[in-house]
C-alpha cells in the first residue's frame, strides 16, 4: 500500500515550504543554496498526525519527510504483536532518506509519535537529486548513521540497564527533539516503545513523578525538572547526543533542545 500524503492547494504561498518553514529541518537548512534550488520545487508541506503510520516492513517507501516539528518512531515488529522502538527522528533528521541509495523497501515501521509538521518530497525526485550531489549524499549519510548510532545503543542498553533508566533516557530524548515541556503520550505508547507491560511503565513514571523529574497527567507527560531526570537516565542518553552532536554538528541550549539551522 502506497503512502499516501496530504497535498496542499498550489498557489503563491503553498507551493513548497517557507523559508521560515524549512530552516526548521537540518537536512535542508544545512543543504547549499544550489542544491536547494533543485529541491524546493518538489517539496510539500504536509501535517504529522500523532498515530499516522508513514511505511511499514516491506513497503516500498515512495515519500521521504523532512520533519520540522514532531518526533517520529522507527519501531521492530514482533510475532507477539509487540512493537520496540529501535530510534526517533525530529527536525535533525529525515525519514525514508535510504530510498535515496536505493534501498526502497522499508525495513522497519515509522510512525508518528509526537504530532507536528514537516516538508515531504517524492522518493523519485528524491533520488534524482541526491544523485546529482555529492553534498546531498554526505548529508544523507550522516543522518543515516545517526540512526544507526540510536539501534545500536538501544540494544545494549535494553540488554544491560532497568526500565526506569530507559524510561528516563527515552523521556529526554523526546524532549530534545519536542517544542515545550509537556508531549501527547500514553502509558500504553510509552509501554509499546519500550517494549514492556503497561503496569511496569505506570510503575516507573509513578517513581521518576515522586522524584520530580516529571508530572504525569491524562495522557501528557510533563518534563517537571530536566536536571532529576538525566540524573534518572543511563549513560546511553549522553553518549548518542554527543556522538550526534558530532555526525550532525547540532547545537543544544541549556535544555537540552536541538536547535537547527
Amino acid at each position: 500500500m502506497s503512502l499516501q500524503y496530504s497535498t496542499p492547494t498550489m498557489n503563491s504561498q503553498t507551493q513548497g515550504p517557507t523559508e521560515a518553514a524549512r530552516h526548521r529541518n537540518r537536512f535542508l537548512s544545512n543543504l547549499s543554496q544550489s542544491d536547494m534550488a533543485i529541491l524546493r520545487p518538489f517539496l510539500l508541506d504536509r501535517p504529522l498526525r500523532r498515530g499516522e503510520c508513514l511505511h511499514k516492513p516491506g513497503q516500498l517507501i515512495d515519500c521521504v519527510i523532512f520533519p520540522h516539528s514532531g518526533i517520529i518512531s522507527l519501531t521492530v515488529p514482533s510475532t507477539k504483536g509487540i512493537s520496540v522502538e529501535t530510534a526517533m527522528i525530529g527536525r535533525e533528521g529525515i525519514a525514508g532518506g535510504e530510498v535515496g541509495f536505493g534501498i526502497s523497501p522499508s525495513i522497519c515501521t515509522a510512525v508518528v509519535q509526537v504530532p507536528g509538521s514537516a516538508s515531504a518530497v517524492s522518493a523519485s525526485h528524491y533520488q534524482q537529486v541526491m544523485s546529482n550531489s555529492s553534498e546531498m549524499r554526505e548529508e544523507a549519510a550522516r543522518c543515516a548513521a545517526v540512526l544507526l548510532l540510536q539501534a545500536q545503543q538501544s540494544a545494549a542498553c535494553n540488554a544491560l540497564h532497568d526500565v526506569e533508566q530507559r524510561l528516563a533516557r527515552w523521556l529526554l530524548e523526546i524532549h530534545d527533539r519536542a517544542a515545550g515541556e509537556n508531549f501527547p503520550l500514553t502509558q500504553i505508547c510509552l509501554a509499546e516503545m519500550l517494549g514492556v507491560q503497561r503496569t511496569t511503565v505506570t510503575l516507573v513514571a509513578g517513581k521518576l513523578q515522586k522524584i520530580g523529574a516529571i508530572r504525569n497527567h491524562r495522557g501528557h507527560v510533563e518534563i517537571a525538572d530536566r536536571a532529576i531526570l538525566q540524573a534518572a537516565a543511563c549513560e546511553c542518553y549522553l553518549r548518542v547526543r554527543t556522538c550526534s552532536t558530532q555526525l550532525l554538528g547540532a547545537e543544544y541550549d541549556a535544555s537540552g533542545q536541538s536547535r537547527t539551522g
